[in-house]
């Protein structure tokens, strides 16, 4: 007997190839304990009133009204209804020829869709045309009906990783493929257009017809609100290479904070003016599922096109299906000021965003709590938080914090999108169970807790690196018990698989590289637990580390200026424009606060305080110091690689775990293997002019050790120790007023690290040198006899402690 038409083996390629990880494998599963009685979270999906968020009431009635319009005709209808809802239910079934339950356009409704168009008008400051608007089965119909209509063959389309799985899966279901770019978690999911341009033309290269570009805005996962300059970028670009754009925009309500509101991409394109506003080809897409609605089972989107040919309009006109949505036009035009139902509309929608906002709080806040899970905030830049149970972090309250914990938040939508850092032996174990190791986390999390989540490999990331995608429309009042549930599997998950020695999962990286000093010495990035572990059974004072992590955190607590040298008291200038910063850093197992000074800050940050303030002035920013807590702020997320020392303080009785830094070296450790294992370099990071340096760390003698009378005036031997640790590490110490050290930049250069090259300072330039950073000015004030921190000093500042298928984008 032949094969049936329908047997597995025998149906269309494409539907097997396509994959929607939103109700994929964990749904699936979810589906099935449900069935056997366990309960069940589904933050998986997008689905606010399936977890409790009430619909509005206005856009209820009217629709209510329309699907049974013999309620208009009842004279008690006005003592049930407001009169502005009975108004718009008249209007809509006027649009109709027979009620709802007769065909329309197919485009949809006319007089709908001129309210589509005004309410574009209103928003873009651009007058919209109806004519190219069409309503939509949800947003997710008119996706599929312009990516149907623009794939070709084998064409691909452009798609930001993480996406949203609408998008791959449509793709494979109509022979095409995607070029993925990935956005940068580091730098707040954003787009580097420079990996774009690589993307699009390696695809080129390889004879690959690239004809779409999709952006999420505000991102889905990752919730990021793209800003005017990015957008422009984007529109640029695919106005050069003949791409056409297609703007996911179904969560522009859904942005909590003023920093950076949403923008459209139709409004920047008419903003910028010119051909780039006649020629490049835009289609929008908006939904009634999201923002305060959340009408995901109403069914009502629409798209929108812009510069795009009569004759292809016509085409798309033919495929598009028969749609029909009233809540479309209560989205787009809800009650005004002035109408009986506004007050309410506006108390319902408020209340909704500020549950929304709070959510997203509570559910950043206790991800940040759990071992190895990193999480941005899902709203704007500076928030008043509270302190998280569990940690000493204390969050941010703008203008001046106690502790920015993350720059990198989410801005936008509804959806926390937490790094899992697993360890080695969590992924060995996936590997042997079959499955991938967020896909294994996940199925684990569910089986123990019932919260229902989405692998962060259903949207793709990059190799090696972990996620999951919950929503935040859990009810407010269960928030707390959600994620309570969710830090103890978590914590436990990571006790079941971590080494039980508590040594980190970050593997040792050699790092070599010689100098006069250190000819052939292998300095190695030492996991944070091994340190804490040798400061409890035995480690010198001046022992030397090098770390590698993620700054997570900037103690805010005291100024970022450097006011004196706690050793020789000596100011480092009157207005203190000096950087001292405290970050906390933490690498895949535990956390430690380390002190920067100004040379290597200038290192980390790219600039000057000087330039920085000059910079705010000149731009009428406002408060000078503003700027440089904006560009503080931004560490947050960044890896480093750091030198520190072991001080006094560190080994008292309390184990202070605040570290002096000797010297920053980078964020790539890579590129920092690959500069320090070349043979051929030999040359210290600071190279110091007019010091007698001799040729090896045997022939130093201190008693011996001078720096030219030319430069000095007189030789000293006051700071001996220290000179040594400035001499190894790269800091300088103003012990005379005329000290002046030559900064030459070797490495930086090559590892991409915005330094300062052949500067001269001085005591008298505006840019001020060190002073004092490598012995005990980790923690100011530090009383060494009693073997405590001084309250006054940096020491008062938070310690923290290590924490022992329906495919459809409103789904999204």
């Amino acid at each position: 007997m032949s094969r049936k038409a329908l047997d597995y083996d025998n149906i269309n390629e494409n539907v097997k190839k396509a994959q929607y990880a939103v109700r994929g494998e964990l749904y699936l599963r979810a589906s099935e304990l449900q069935k056997e009685g366990k309960k069940i979270i589904f933050t998986n999906v997008g689905n606010p009133h399936a977890l409790g968020q009430k619909p509005l009431t206005f856009p209820r009635q009217v629709v209510a009204l329309c699907q049974a319009p013999f309620l208009l005709d009842d004279p008690n209808v006005g003592l049930i209804f407001p009169a502005d809802a009975i108004a718009k239910a008249k209007l809509y079934l006027s649009y109709t020829s027979g009620g709802l339950g007769a065909y329309s356009d197919s485009r949809g409704l006319p007089g709908i869709r001129k309210e589509v168009a005004d309410f574009i008008g209103r928003r873009d400051g651009y007058p919209s045309d109806p004519e190219l608007i069409y309503l939509t089965d949800g947003a997710s119909k008119g996706v599929m009906q312009i990516l149907q209509t623009v794939i070709r063959g084998s064409g691909r389309d452009g798609i930001p990783v993480p996406q949203y799985p609408l998008y791959s899966a449509a793709i494979s279901l109509f022979g095409g493929s995607l070029v993925p770019y990935y956005l940068e978690e580091s730098a707040n999911w954003g787009l580097d257009i420079t990996n774009l341009r690589q993307s699009v033309a390696q695809a080129r290269s390889q004879g690959i017809s690239v004809r779409a570009m999709v952006i999420i805005n505000p991102g889905n996962p990752t919730g990021q609100c793209l800003s005017v300059d990015n957008l422009q970028e984007i529109l640029r670009f695919c106005h050069q290479e003949s791409l056409v754009l297609l703007g996911d925009e179904v969560y522009q309500q859904n942005v909590y904070q003023d920093e950076r509101p949403f923008v459209s991409s139709r409004k920047v394109l008419l903003d910028m003016g010119g051909p780039i506003s006649r020629e490049l080809e835009l289609i929008s897409f908006h939904t009634v599922s999201k923002g305060f609605l959340g009408e995901c089972g109403q069914r009502g989107g629409y798209f929108e096109m812009t510069n795009i040919p009569p004759q292809t309009v016509d085409e798309i006109y033919k495929v598009a299906s028969i749609s029909l949505s009233p809540n479309m036009g209560c989205m787009v035009s809800p009650p005004k000021p002035g109408d009986i139902s506004y007050e309410q509309f506006l108390r319902e929608s408020k209340g909704i965003m500020e549950s929304l906002r709070k959510r997203a709080h509570m559910m950043t806040d206790g991800f940040n709590s759990c071992k190895n899970v990193v999480c941005n905030f899902t709203e704007g830049k500076k928030h008043l938080l509270t302190e998280l149970p569990s940690t000493n972090y204390i969050f941010p309250d703008y203008p001046f914090s106690d502790l920015f914990l993350m720059r990198n938040m989410e801005s936008g939508a509804m959806y926390s999108f937490p790094q899992i850092k697993l360890p080695p032996k969590a992924i060995e174990a996936a590997k042997r169970a079959g499955k991938v190791p967020d896909v294994f986390y996940c199925l684990k999390l569910l089986e123990a807790t019932g919260i229902s989540t989405v692998p962060g490999s259903g949207f793709g990331q990059k190799e090696g690196v972990f996620h999951l995608r919950t929503t935040i429309l859990p009810a407010e009042e269960d928030m707390p018990a959600i994620m309570d549930s969710f830090k103890k599997f978590n914590d436990s998950f990571m006790g079941q698989y971590e080494d039980q020695r508590g040594y980190s999962r970050m593997p040792i990286h050699p790092v070599i590289f010689t100098s006069p000093f250190l000819k052939t010495e292998e300095l190695k990035v030492t996991p944070m637990p091994e340190i804490y572990k040798r400061l409890t059974h035995g480690v010198d004072v001046g022992t030397r580390f090098i770390v590698y992590g993620m700054v997570i955190g900037i103690d805010m607590d005291h100024d970022w200026k450097y006011i004196q040298c706690n050793k020789c008291f000596k100011k480092a200038k009157e207005e203190g424009n000096q950087y001292k910063l405290v970050i906390t850093i933490q690498d895949d197992n535990e956390e430690m606060n380390c002190v920067l000074f100004n040379t290597d800050a200038i290192l980390l940050l790219g600039h000057t305080v000087d330039e920085l303030i000059t910079k705010s002035i000149k731009e009428g920013a406002g408060d000078p110091d503003w700027i440089v807590d904006y560009f503080i702020d931004s560490l947050i997320a960044k890896w480093v690689v750091l030198g520190i020392k072991i001080d006094s303080y560190n080994l008292a009785p309390t184990y202070v775990r605040r570290y002096t830094v000797t010297k920053y070296y980078g964020e790539d450790l890579n590129a920092l293997n690959k500069h320090f294992g070349s043979s051929s370099s030999s040359t210290m990071w600071m190279v110091y002019s007019d010091v007698n340096i001799p040729s090896s760390l045997n022939d130093f003698d201190m008693n011996d050790y001078f720096i030219d009378d030319n430069n000095m005036g007189s030789t000293t031997t006051d700071y001996e120790e220290k000179i040594m640790d400035e001499l190894m590490w790269g800091q300088v110490c103003e012990t005379k007023d005329s000290l002046q050290v030559e900064v030459q930049d070797v490495v930086a250069r090559d590892i991409g690290v915005n330094t300062i090259v052949s500067s001269s300072f001085s005591a008298e330039d505006d840019i001020q040198t060190e002073i004092d950073t490598s012995d005990d000015v980790g923690v100011e004030d530090t009383n060494v006899e009693d073997n405590q921190v001084d309250e006054t000093g940096v020491g008062e500042a938070v310690v923290s402690e290590p924490q022992p298928n329906d495919i459809d984008v409103d789904d999204a």
